[in-house]
């Protein structure tokens, strides 16, 4: 905001649902701690947050939430295509989604027949493995797995004129 870049904020967060419902929101801050400098900032959940009831299950985390001080707030959330209705926007280039375990129950509540996303960029740190299932949904809304590596899955959508661009090449790890 005080750099004025031409973007939008909301005080609210994105549903996990087709439509508004107020959540619990869990911010996480961190206590004083004996430890090294460098573990310290490694660790610092310092903005993190995440809606109650979200499984993170996660070793990452684990550890961190259960340091964390933590606060809880009444928050209305909206589905993500509300946003971008309200702002005229129906072409994204690129979506990128990480918001600690809700990125599947988000995007599957995506009217992707109303919305141009050309690339979609996903963190799931709380799933341990190569989700075959969550790359298969992606699939059927017409997406391709062009990337994946630890947690990190990049889609392109299908017939996208990117595609053509990395087409042979394989950055699918």
């Amino acid at each position: 905001m005080t750099k004025q870049r031409k973007a939008w904020t909301s005080h609210t967060c994105i549903s996990l649902y087709p439509y508004p419902k107020e959540e619990v929101l869990v911010s996480l801050s961190r206590g004083v701690q004996k430890e090294s400098e460098l573990m310290r900032r490694a660790n610092d959940p310092h903005g993190s947050s995440y809606v109650l009831g979200v499984t993170l299950d996660s070793t990452l985390y684990d550890s961190m939430l259960l340091q964390a001080t933590k606060s809880y707030s009444l928050v209305q959330c909206f589905p993500l295509v509300s946003y971008l209705l309200a702002l005229n926007v129906s072409t994204v280039d690129l979506l990128s989604l990480d918001v600690q375990g809700a990125e599947k129950g988000i995007l599957e509540n995506v009217p992707w027949s109303r919305l141009v996303v050309r690339v979609v960029v996903v963190e799931v740190v709380h799933h341990s493995a190569f989700d075959e299932v969550f790359v298969e949904y992606m699939g059927s809304q017409n997406f391709t797995l062009v990337y994946f590596r630890g947690e990190d899955y990049v889609f392109v959508r299908n017939g996208d004129p990117l595609m053509s661009k990395i087409q042979g090449v394989t950055i699918v790890e």
